[in-house]
């Protein structure tokens, strides 16, 4: 990795998601930056989904925080559950301010909203395009995205499989189709991400991606 992150850092960050210790009225947090990708948590803390809580991947948040010290990217994750699931929810205060955030900077030109999934799930990364409809059909993006993952890395990717991101009111659905970027689900098996070690390689895999991009 470019930077060195402490373990003990990361999991100093983390259980601040798990406890919400944020100051933010609005439960989330969107910190500006520089270049063309962005990343978004919407899961980051724990959410509600048809009155009930759902478990939080606070592993997202923690990935879209460092990935902003160490790329200076944009990134918005959540902090705090309100009563709503910002990946699931017709409206949110987060996916309304993520989309007026991008439509008031031309420089971003492709969301990754990040997510975990269960580690029975058949593969590594599940990158979900709506079909290939949320990336405008561009098959050079989408396989700039698989390189960058497969390169040096025993990752099984799979496209549009068990979350192909097609209802219309998750994060990339959205983005797409109010800011007209290419946008992704991008759905990490928690086996890669299980341990700190684990995670930091994931990082750097997208911190090359962020470089592939820009």
């Amino acid at each position: 990795m470019s930077s060195v992150v402490d373990f003990e850092e990361l999991e100093r960050l983390e259980n601040k998601f798990k406890e919400q210790d944020f100051n933010s009225e609005k439960g989330h947090i969107l910190l500006n930056g520089e270049g063309n990708i962005m990343f978004s948590a919407p899961h980051a803390v724990e959410q509600t989904r048809d009155g009930r809580i759902k478990l939080g991947e606070y592993r997202t948040g923690v990935i879209a925080s460092v990935l902003h010290n160490l790329t200076n990217c944009p990134v918005i994750y959540k902090t705090k559950n309100i009563g709503d699931d910002a990946n699931y929810s017709p409206r949110s205060v987060y996916k309304d301010d993520l989309v007026e955030y991008i439509k008031s900077n031309d420089n971003v030109k492709f969301l990754i909203d990040l997510h975990i999934s269960h580690p029975f799930r058949p593969y590594s990364i599940d990158i979900g395009t709506g079909r290939s409809n949320h990336i405008s059909y561009k098959s050079k993006l989408l396989s700039t995205v698989i390189d960058t993952f497969s390169i040096n890395t025993n990752y099984d990717i799979s496209i549009d499989g068990a979350f192909p991101a097609l209802y219309p009111h998750t994060v990339s659905a959205t983005v797409h189709r109010e800011c007209n970027i290419p946008s992704i689900q991008l759905e990490c098996n928690w086996v890669i991400l299980c341990d700190w070690d684990r995670a930091s390689k994931f990082i750097i895999k997208c911190e090359e991606l962020v470089n592939n991009l820009r």
